[in-house]
């Protein structure tokens, strides 16, 4: 998958890493997105590559949370002109094989839970 722009953010210490984490991390990424003017945004939640034995679907879940969240407090700000920017049109949530089942799940539960 080709990318036009990359947005890399650090967890900080791999031993104190919370799924919980990425529901921050992944609301930084919406914003900068945003602020970019990234109209298709892609991220991926799952650490296993990095060495980090975490939960699938909770952290693909706060992941979500995180994202949605941060989008829909821009547009509630843009709303009262104090935040300008091009709606995102598409997010993908990436998952290797392995893991799109159990990431799958996770995303339904948040999505589900911020509706």
């Amino acid at each position: 998958m080709g990318a036009k722009k990359l947005l890399l953010i650090g967890l900080g210490d791999r031993n104190k890493f919370t799924p919980e984490l990425m529901k921050q991390v992944a609301s930084v990424g919406m914003e900068e997105a945003l602020r970019l003017g990234v109209t298709k945004y892609a991220f991926a939640t799952d650490l296993k590559d990095a060495g980090i034995d975490s939960p699938t679907a909770e952290v693909a879940g706060y992941g979500v949370t995180g994202a949605v969240n941060a989008y829909r407090t821009q547009v509630f700000l843009k709303a009262k002109k104090m935040a300008n920017f091009k709606p995102i049109q598409k997010i993908t949530l990436l998952a290797g094989p392995a893991y799109f089942t159990t990431a799958g799940e996770g995303i339904t539960q948040a999505i589900t839970a911020l509706k």
